[in-house]
């Protein structure tokens, strides 16, 4: 749950003041290790709050000592970050300061969510995830395992990311050439899915309900109840909010296993 950053400042600490403070510095240990294991709201923030007076303690003790005192801010800024909501984080995920996350998320092994992103209630994120800075994500997200979204992604509530897929923020990377100016969004629309391996090329909006087959490359606009398969992606039918097939009729009338009505129109379908 620590960033690396606040990491590594208060194992330098420990280490300056192991000699001469070997009590403060168990405690302190104790403390941190109980933060990163805590799964509580409440708890987080109480154990906080004590390791945030602790070290103003030390400070003064130490006749307000500079690092210290440089410490205390940063771990008082963060500590918002991972108090904010009550989700749940694996001891091995990493989380940056200044992530917002929601309540009920849960973040699995050794993902990594990075500053500024932003991801909305009930998330579910595998392992080894990647939420680049500016991500969004809405409510009820769930990414599966080996995921990578790279600043200019944006997923909508219910949006479904199978195992290993791809997502791209660039159209032409060179190594040698800088393009962070040239990211290009990608819009994943309400309730869509993405299938296993499917690779999603940046700069175009997935519709909502859109399902992206297992494999599938996009490489265009996909529209709302879309399937889509193949490389590239081309579209083989439509459908609905559950997971299943749709299948107009000659009037682009079209009616869902749970009864809801759908009418294709201009290469659109929408529900009535």
């Amino acid at each position: 749950m620590l960033s690396e950053k606040i990491k590594n400042r208060l194992l330098m600490l420990q280490n300056t003041y192991l000699e001469r403070r070997p009590d403060d510095v168990l405690k302190l240990r104790v403390w941190l290790d109980q933060f990163e294991q805590a799964t509580q709201l409440e708890e987080r923030k109480s154990i906080g709050i004590t390791i945030e007076s602790y070290l103003k303690d030390m400070a003064k003790a130490e006749e307000r000592d500079a690092f210290i005192f440089q410490i205390i801010p940063e771990w008082h800024s963060s500590l918002y970050t991972w108090t904010q909501s009550d989700f749940f984080s694996h001891p091995t995920a990493i989380i940056d300061e200044n992530a917002v996350i929601g309540d009920q998320t849960k973040i699995w092994h050794y993902s990594h969510i990075m500053s500024d992103s932003k991801m909305g209630t009930a998330c579910n994120l595998g392992q080894n995830v990647v939420i680049s800075p500016k991500v969004k994500l809405g409510n009820r997200v769930k990414i599966q395992n080996n995921v990578s979204l790279y600043t200019g992604v944006q997923c909508e509530d219910d949006v479904f990311i199978g195992p290993s897929a791809v997502f791209t923020n660039v159209l032409n990377p060179r190594s040698a050439i800088i393009r962070k100016s040239e990211f290009r969004e990608t819009l994943i629309g309400k309730g869509a899915s993405i299938g296993a391996n499917a690779t999603i090329v940046c700069g175009h909006r997935i519709g909502k309900f859109a399902f992206i087959a297992a494999g599938a490359v996009v490489t265009s606009e996909v529209p709302d109840y879309a399937l889509m398969a193949g490389v590239p992606a081309r579209q083989i039918g439509w459908m609905d909010a559950e997971g299943n097939r749709l299948f107009p009729d000659e009037n682009g009338k079209a009616v869902s296993q749970s009864g809801i009505n759908f009418q294709l129109e201009d290469g659109k379908l929408a529900e009535l």
